[in-house]
This record gives structure tokens, sequence and C-alpha cells, in this order.
């Protein structure tokens, strides 16, 4: 540390301090001022107790706007003052996690990043489908993969998929959604909410339709 900034800290350190004081000394002197209003405002039938009680409630009152104001105005002073490092004045260090054991526990943590990556990605970029930001734009209800790619389940055995189709030029990569079953139909782009709210509601109705053949099956076998 320089001459200069151990001057520089110290002159902080005592401007400080003295905003403290003054600070503190204006509470009391708005105290007082509460209090000496509140024990003149008692009627004069009142006992001296009672009196001293408005007094005491005057005093608080006005020690505690004092405070709420003399924080506003002196906040500059105080952030003029603070001898704490730059870098740690409006921000905390995050807790780091312990080093990896093994290269198995370190790869195990780069895929889980991997997967956190893919399902914020999805999320981000479904905005293109979901202007309303209501349903797909969620993190949580993305499951990512460690290849980039990540699935939403719309309802049992119904997703939406998402991956990012790299361009052969070298430009930035095309964001993909499409509308995958467990059936065997080909995945089919999707380009808007209201395309996969289509999509969806022909497969529930093909699953509600074979559901109820299957019933309809059982019931005559039996």
């Amino acid at each position: 540390m320089t001459k200069t900034s151990l001057l520089r800290r110290i002159a902080r350190a005592i401007g400080a301090s003295l905003t403290e004081l003054g600070i503190n000394a204006l509470t009391w002197i708005g105290a007082g001022v509460g209090g000496y209003i509140g024990f003149g405002a008692a009627p004069g039938s009142w006992a001296t107790g009672w009196k001293a009680a408005l007094a005491g409630i005057g005093a608080l009152a006005f020690a505690v706007g004092f405070e709420d104001l003399l924080d506003d105005v002196v906040a500059p002073l105080r952030r003029l003052t603070d001898t704490r490092p730059a870098g740690s004045r409006y921000s905390t260090a995050p807790e780091l996690a312990d080093a990896p054991a093994t290269a198995h526990e370190g790869l195990t943590r780069l895929r889980e990043a991997a997967c956190a990556d893919s399902a914020s990605r999805a999320a981000s970029d479904s905005y293109r489908i979901d202007r309303g930001q209501v349903l797909l734009t969620e993190a949580g209800r993305w499951q990512g993969y460690p290849d980039g790619t990540a699935s939403f389940q719309l309802a049992p055995g119904a997703y939406l998929r998402y991956w990012r189709d790299s361009k052969s030029d070298g430009t930035t990569p095309g964001v993909v959604f499409t509308f995958v079953t467990g059936e065997a139909d080909k995945p089919v782009h999707v380009t808007d909410v209201q395309q996969l709210q289509g999509l969806l509601a022909d497969y529930a109705g093909r699953t509600l339709a074979g559901e109820n053949v299957a019933t309809d099956t059982g019931l005559q076998a039996a």
C-alpha cells in the first residue's frame, strides 16, 4: 500500500466516523424536539406520567423520521467515505465449490453444467415461438442434455425438442424446435404456439381414440 493510498484510507475512515457522529447527534436532536412537542401537546389536565408517555412517543417518532431522512441525504457521503475495496462494496463474492477430486467427478460436473446450459438456451430461444413467455420460457421445465439439445414434455408421450442447427458457413447456428411423439410420425418443425397447439390437439385426439378402441376390445373379449 502506497503512502498516498494509506492517507486516503485514513481520511475516509475519519470522514466515515464524523458522518456517523453527525447522524447520531442530529437523531438525538430530533428526539429532543419530538419529546418537547409531544409534552407540550398534551392537555393540561393530564397527569405528568401521561404527558411523559406522549413525549416519549413524540421523541421516538421524530428520531426515526430524522434517521430515515438523514440516511437518504448522507448516502452519497457514505459512499465517498467507504473504506472497503471497490470490488467488494456492491457485491458479495460467491461461494466456490471444492475442486473435483477426480477426472470422473470433473467430467460429471461439466456434463451437469452442459445440461443446465442446454435447458437455459432452450428456454431463452423459445421466445421465438412463445412470445407471451408464459410456458416455454421457464428453464426449469426443460430437460437439457450434454449434446446441446433439450426437451419439453407437453403431454405423456409428446415432446417439444430443441437444438441449434450448426451452419456450414460458420455463422450463428439456427434454432430448431420440433414436435415429436412416441409414435412413428416424423418430427414436425414448429414455428409458433398456435401450430404447436394444433399438433398436440391432433395427438390427443389420436391417443383418446386409441384408448377407446383398446377399451372396447377389452370389453368384447371379456
